[in-house]
């Protein structure tokens, strides 16, 4: 016995902390419209192209995505889980060209569900007062 060191025994294996997104501007979450949003299907259910898997989530879709800030939680957009995460086109693995492949207009999608958000009272006009100084 040389004084050798045994490893550390660990219950659980180690897993570092994953750093939390910032959000644009500070503005707080806005969990009320994500759940809204949820409730609708996928952006391309239907579409021959693509075949939905898993739960509908809300996407981030603002301008910010892809820089460590997450974006609003009034520009999120219905997504399956395989357009959204973990799909070969999905919205994270094209970050640039994901709106161009797929032939859809983000400002106008988020426009519109945004407009169905304050119609449905998950957007106040409070939110929209803060979204006004935030690239959406």
């Amino acid at each position: 016995m040389s004084g050798a060191r045994l490893p550390i025994a660990r219950k659980k294996p180690f897993r570092p902390k994953r750093r939390k997104v910032m959000r644009s501007g500070r503005i707080p979450p806005n969990y009320k419209h994500q759940d809204f949003i949820r409730t609708f299907p996928c952006l391309l259910a239907g579409d021959p192209r693509h075949v939905c898997h898993g739960k509908t989530e809300a996407a981030h879709c603002g301008i910010n995505h892809g820089r460590g800030i997450k974006s609003p939680d009034e520009t999120c957009l219905p997504m399956c889980r395989s357009l959204h995460l973990t799909g070969r086109y999905s919205h994270h693995s094209l970050p640039r060209t994901f709106w161009d492949h797929w032939g859809l207009d983000r400002e106008g999608l988020i426009l519109e569900y945004q407009a169905r958000g304050v119609l449905e009272g998950t957007i106040t006009e409070v939110h929209l007062e803060r979204l006004k100084g935030v690239n959406c």
